[in-house]
């Protein structure tokens, strides 16, 4: 182990990134030496489990800010909070993998929308001031509930853009992004939509599109937006069957590798779709 320890930071940080954080935590509880060194590379990859992060006001022995270490985040609690979300902006700003569960991120919009909706919302004026330079209470504030009689998209699709938007500002490094069933029961979700909180540098994508239909063209505008996308997970409620599509093609993306596609509906919908992408 005394051999182990003499090893360079930079070799010790290579070896462990290919460990599991159970081998992690053993390295770091066997001395002192090896916790101070490994101690950033425990907390690369945290699951939020709570409202407080384990990683909030702390620093390494060389006095810096442990969530500074954080690249990756699983949002895996049931139920998230907008305060949860600023705490991890100040703390983790780092971080280049995001990912929530199911429908955490739709029951937060959800709740914040019946605010907005019945006038319960904190003004922008009577919120505690944070250390972000747009909080996210500041942004959903400030967005104004349409009239009923107006045109105007579905006012959930305007606050889930509003606020992952602002998501994508404070994270801007973040490449790899799950974000469940953001959008509900949303029996379309328009492409406008997510042109908007998408960032163009994603390499890795996982969505799904709820009650709205899988369709080539969904997957053609991934292929557009997000020019680096190596790996592309979608899930539906249905694919979008394909009677002639001897008569379609994908447009070539060299950088994607992966591929995956789901749905509810039955087998039979899924044979056109074999062949297209075979």
């Amino acid at each position: 182990m005394a051999a182990f320890e003499q090893l360079p930071v930079e070799l010790l940080s290579s070896i462990t990134s290919h460990l599991p954080q159970s081998d992690i935590l053993t390295l770091c509880c066997t001395s002192r030496g090896l916790h101070d060194t490994l101690l950033a590379s425990l907390y690369c990859s945290v699951a939020v489990t709570s409202d407080h992060l384990l990683c909030a006001n702390k620093v390494t022995p060389d006095a810096r800010p442990l969530g500074h270490a954080v690249r990756i985040v699983d949002m895996v609690l049931p139920k998230i909070t907008l305060e949860l979300l600023e705490l991890l902006a100040v703390t983790c700003p780092y971080i280049t993998t995001l990912r929530f569960t199911h429908s955490n991120l739709f029951y937060l919009l959800q709740n914040l929308e019946q605010q907005k909706l019945r006038g319960t919302f904190p003004s922008a004026d009577a919120l505690d001031s944070t250390d972000i330079g747009m909080p996210y209470h500041k942004v959903l504030s400030e967005l104004r509930v349409p009239d009923k009689d107006s045109t105007s998209p579905p006012f959930h699709a305007l606050m889930t853009v509003a606020l992952l938007q602002s998501v994508m500002n404070h994270h801007p490094q973040i490449t790899v992004l799950d974000l469940g069933n953001v959008f509900g029961h949303i029996h379309s979700v328009e492409k406008q939509y997510l042109a908007c909180i998408l960032p163009r540098n994603l390499v890795d994508v996982t969505f799904n599109l709820g009650h709205g239909p899988l369709s080539p063209d969904v997957i053609e505008f991934f292929h557009e937006h997000c020019p680096r996308l190596q790996s592309l997970t979608l899930k539906a409620r249905y694919m979008h069957p394909l009677k002639n599509y001897q008569q379609l093609t994908f447009s070539t993306n060299h950088m994607l590798k992966h591929l995956r596609l789901s749905s509810d509906c039955g087998w039979l919908n899924h044979w056109g779709w074999l062949w297209l992408i075979g």
